[in-house]
């Protein structure tokens, strides 16, 4: 009886030590394979957050990038979620902007006009590396307004958008760099 023990879920069938150990051996594995896998993922973790750190680099410094706003933020009220695609796109020398605006309004056309939604040559572009993010100010004018825009376009593909407008009140939206060409 010293080299036998009893299984739980055999209910009184005897097992033994050999059979045991068999046991504990497939189990040390397993877990060593669960270890390895799990350091393997880590690293590609780390990688994919340099490339993509490396891709929101390139968008910058070749001005052409999109970004997708998800919430928006007016001077007065709440946060509103953004369901549909609203954006804001640089291409080079001009953006394309279609966000939504929530605030009041000093002086605009009769019916309200276009908003923030428009595409204009961009003026004054300047982009500056900070600790974890690129600064990206420049501004655009239509004809019912002259738009001031800031971005925090962050490491991880996060973004921040404050525009500042001579006839609105200032708005803020957050969102997300589009990352389809990133392979």
């Amino acid at each position: 009886m010293n080299n036998r023990f009893f299984c739980l879920s055999c209910i009184g069938q005897p097992i033994r030590k050999e059979k045991l150990m068999k046991i504990f051996r497939y189990l040390i594995v397993a877990v060593l394979f669960l270890l390895v896998a799990g350091t393997s993922g880590a690293q590609t973790r780390e990688e994919k957050k340099e490339a993509l750190k490396t891709y929101v680099g390139e968008q910058v410094n070749g001005r052409t990038f999109k970004l997708e706003a998800s919430m928006a933020y007016p001077m007065s009220g709440r946060s509103i979620p953004l369901t549909t695609p609203y954006g804001l796109q640089m291409k080079k020398d001009s953006v394309d902007v279609y966000l939504p605006y929530y605030g009041r309004a000093y002086q605009i056309p009769y019916g309200g006009g276009e908003g923030l939604r428009f595409k204009a040559p961009v003026e004054n572009y300047s982009s500056k590396l900070k600790k974890d993010r690129y600064r990206i100010t420049f501004e655009a004018t239509t004809s019912e307004d002259n738009f001031r825009f800031s971005v925090d376009l962050y490491d991880d593909g996060s973004a921040n958008i404050h525009v500042t407008m001579r006839n609105r009140q200032p708005i803020h939206y957050s969102g997300q760099l589009d990352a389809t060409g990133l392979q």
